[in-house]
């Protein structure tokens, strides 16, 4: 099986096939040549139109999946007042979810060569982190019980706290999820 392609490989490949058909039937206008042509021209039209169809798909899924998420009421949430409510800890649970499948669906996209826009993918990877380990850190902070555990339970919750306070500069950059990654992108 051959490697895989970028579709804008697959596009420049069929691109120079067309023209060197086009240099056949203008040598030798015969029908075999101009068959050819035709077939070549075909081919690089239905191309084109795969690959704006994936971009229209591309940007179909974002919407559906980042519409809901960027109108989740739990990002306007204080992480710690949500933190102190169990409810609150499974709302800032979810979106942290919801933020990985995102990030992870955009790395399926790229791989069939929608590549989305770098700004986005490092904002959903920095989102994903800093609510895994302020997750992490609100675990552990309570599986540190004890008077003999109290030096790493204020080093815990010290981290804890730091994560919580970049949560905002995080939190503020939501409107990414408002627009398509994929604008500007090659269809």
């Amino acid at each position: 099986m051959p490697p895989a392609r970028l579709p804008e490989q697959a596009l420049d490949d069929l691109a120079r096939a067309w023209q060197r058909e086009r240099r056949r039937v203008l040598r030798d206008p015969g029908p075999e040549a101009v068959h050819r042509l035709r077939t070549a021209t075909r081919r690089l039209e239905t191309a084109a139109a795969i690959a704006s169809e994936r971009l229209t798909a591309a940007r179909a899924w974002w919407a559906e999946v980042a519409g809901p998420l960027a109108r989740e009421p739990a990002w306007g949430l204080s992480l710690v007042e949500a933190l102190r409510r169990k409810a609150g800890r499974e709302a800032v649970h979810a979106i942290r979810i919801r933020v990985r499948e995102l990030r992870y669906g955009l790395e399926w996209w790229d791989r069939l060569g929608q590549v989305a826009s770098a700004p986005v993918v490092a904002w959903l990877r920095d989102a994903q982190d800093t609510l895994g380990r302020i997750r992490d850190y609100d675990r552990a902070s309570k599986a540190l019980s004890g008077p003999e555990l109290r030096r790493s339970r204020t080093v815990v919750g010290i981290r804890g706290a730091a994560e919580i306070a970049h949560w905002p500069s995080v939190a503020s950059q939501g409107d990414l999820l408002g627009s398509s990654p994929f604008e500007g992108s090659p269809p």
